[in-house]
C-alpha cells in the first residue's frame, strides 16, 4: 500500500514533526511504501506551504497517486488564525471539504490538537459546520486518549462511539533513544547524582503554565531538590519571548531552579527524562502531551494537571492536580518523604519506576 505523510517534519524544530517521523520510520520498518509531505521545508519527498485560503488544494496534485493518506493535523498548519483573517478561515475550511469530498474515505486525520469551543457568531458556526462535514469524511480520525475522543465527538457533533474514531496512545510509535543509566545521564547533564530533581520539558509557551511550576516549587524550602526547566521559544510571537522573560526572572530567585533554554535534540531530550526523578506538566490547555509519551518510555513518574487527557496519560506513582496549592503540597511531601526511600512501596505512593 502506498501512504502519504502529511505534517511538519525534521529537521525543523516541531514536536509533531518529530512524531511523524517515527510514524514514518515504523511504517517504513513494516515494508510500507511511504512518502512524506512537509509543510516546512522538511527534509522530504515533496514540501508545500499549505497553510491559509486556497492553499490547501495542493494537495489535490498529490493524492490521487496514494491508496492512503495521513494528515496530521493542528488548526495552526493548515488555517490563518488571526482575527484579521476571518474570510480566510472559511476559505480554507471550504478548501479542506472539497478535498474531503473528491478522496472519501483516503485520508485519516491525526487529531494532535483542535478547537475547544464555538465560536458562536454566524462565521463560527458555519466553520464548525464545514470542518464537522469534512472530518466525517475521512478514513479515521485518530486521537490520542479518550478524553479527546470524546471531546473531538462532542464539539463536532459527531458519534464517540463510531469505529472511525480511534484511540492510538502518545507513545504508540516512539523508540528510546538514550541508553543512559540515570546515573550517567545525570552526570552527562551536570546534575548532582543525590539530589531530587523535578523537570519541566518541551517548548515554551504560555498555556505550558511552566511558571506555575516554578512558584509552586519555590513555596518548598527543602534544600536538596532541583527544578530543571530545559526548552526554547519555537514560536515567534512576542506574548511567548515576554512569557520566557518572565520564566527566567522567577527562575533567577531561586538557586535551585534553573532554566536551558535552548533547542535540544532526540538523545538529550530523552536524557532529561532518565535523569528526572519527576516530570512536571502544568498545562491549562492541552490535548495530550509528547512529553508525557515519551516519559511513559522510561515509566517516569509524573505531576499532571488535570487538563485535557493528561490524566489517561500517568504513569504509575504519577499525581494529578487542580490548583498551584495541590502542586505545592505534593512537592512537599515528595520531598520530605525521599522518593528513593518508597522504591518497592505501593505504585500510588512515591515510587520511582526502574529504568527498563
Amino acid at each position: 500500500m502506498s501512504i502519504l505523510v502529511i505534517s511538519t517534519y525534521p529537521p525543523n524544530p516541531c514536536g509533531i514533526g518529530q512524531y511523524a517521523s517515527q510514524q514514518v520510520a515504523a511504517l517504513r520498518q513494516e515494508g510500507r511504501q511511504v512518502d512524506v509531505l512537509s509543510t516546512n521545508d522538511g527534509d522530504t519527498e515533496f514540501n508545500e506551504d499549505l497553510k491559509g485560503g486556497f492553499r490547501i488544494l495542493k494537495l489535490l496534485k498529490y493524492l490521487w497517486a496514494y491508496q492512503s493518506v495521513y494528515i496530521h493535523y493542528t488548526p495552526f498548519f493548515y488555517f490563518k488564525t488571526d482575527d484579521g483573517f476571518r474570510v480566510d478561515r472559511i476559505i480554507t475550511s471550504l478548501c479542506f471539504l472539497v478535498i474531503m469530498t473528491l478522496s472519501p474515505r483516503r485520508i485519516s486525520f491525526i487529531v494532535h490538537e483542535t478547537e475547544y469551543q464555538v465560536d458562536k457568531k454566524i462565521r463560527g458556526l458555519i466553520r464548525n459546520f464545514i470542518d464537522g462535514f469534512s472530518f466525517r469524511l475521512a478514513r479515521k480520525i485518530i486521537l490520542h486518549t479518550n478524553r479527546e475522543r470524546q471531546a473531538f465527538a462532542d464539539f463536532y457533533r459527531m458519534d464517540p462511539a463510531s469505529e472511525r474514531l480511534e484511540v492510538w496512545p502518545q507513545e504508540k510509535y516512539y523508540r528510546r533513544r538514550c541508553c543512559d543509566t540515570r546515573e550517567d545521564a545525570r552526570h552527562k547533564l551536570g546534575i548532582e547524582p543525590d539530589i531530587l530533581n523535578f523537570l519541566c520539558l518541551g517548548f515554551i509557551q504560555p498555556h505550558k503554565n511552566f511558571d506555575m511550576a516554578i512558584e509552586a516549587f519555590r513555596d518548598v524550602k527543602h534544600p536538596s531538590i532541583r527544578l530543571n526547566i530545559v526548552g526554547s521559544v519555537r514560536i515567534k510571537w512576542d506574548v511567548i519571548h515576554q512569557h520566557a522573560i518572565r520564566l527566567h526572572e522567577l527562575a533567577d530567585r531561586d538557586p535551585r531552579c534553573e532554566i536551558y533554554e535552548h533547542f535540544i535534540d532526540n538523545e538529550t531530550f530523552d536524557r532529561w527524562i532518565v535523569a528526572a526523578d519527576y516530570i512536571i506538566l502544568p498545562y491549562n490547555i492541552i490535548w495530550s502531551s509528547a512529553v508525557a509519551g515519551r516519559a511513559r518510555l522510561f515509566n517516569r513518574p509524573m505531576l499532571v494537571s488535570d487538563a485535557g487527557g493528561l490524566p489517561e496519560q500517568m504513569t504509575p506513582g504519577s499525581h494529578l492536580f487542580r490548583t498551584r496549592e495541590h502542586l505545592t503540597k505534593l512537592i512537599h511531601d515528595i520531598s520530605e518523604n525521599h522518593i528513593h526511600d518508597f522504591r518497592n512501596t505501593s505504585p500510588q505512593k512515591y515510587m520511582l519506576q526502574p529504568d527498563s
